[in-house]
């Protein structure tokens, strides 16, 4: 496939030039860890895990994976592709506006949700964001990821995009 510029610079060097030491450090900035503290609305974790067959500890955790999405993306100022479980509690989410316009306060402006149709030659691949989140925060929960891209592919998701 043949992709924008600006993906195959991702897919290319997916930490933006940093080191995974240095990618994890900005993930464990004291504004990244505020945002991960932030705690879900009891009622969105309901209303999700009806909407979608699961527990509430699977939900759960999903949410905190959301949560380390988000705020890598943000960090790092790349811009990630969620897999469809992410995409998904991600759009549960949105719906909840005040709740996720605190989180994105945290991490200091609106994190906006741009869907890409799969194929676009702007639609990165999952490798670069298994590749970030990883140095961020380690092993990843195979529950989670890789998985297959969102259901529109993937998003810009950092803050002002």
């Amino acid at each position: 496939m043949t992709y924008s510029v600006k993906v195959q610079q991702l897919i290319d060097d997916p930490f933006g030039g940093r080191t995974a030491e240095q990618v994890r450090d900005l993930c464990e900035s004291p504004q990244a860890q505020l945002a991960l503290t932030h705690a879900p609305q009891p009622f969105m974790i309901e209303k999700f895990c009806r909407d979608n067959g699961f527990d509430t500890a699977d939900a759960l955790s999903l949410f905190e994976e959301v949560k380390r999405f988000l705020v890598a993306g943000t960090v790092t100022g790349q811009s990630l592709a969620p897999s469809l479980p992410i995409d998904n509690m991600w759009h549960a989410w949105i719906l909840f506006t005040h709740d996720y316009h605190d989180f994105c306060g945290l991490l200091g402006g609106y994190i906006h949700h741009r869907p890409i149709p799969k194929g676009d030659s702007a639609q990165p691949p999952l490798e670069p964001t298994v590749a970030i989140m990883e140095a961020a925060f380690g092993p990843l929960s195979d529950q989670f990821w890789p998985q297959e891209l969102g259901a529109y592919g993937g998003m810009d998701c950092k803050k002002g995009v």
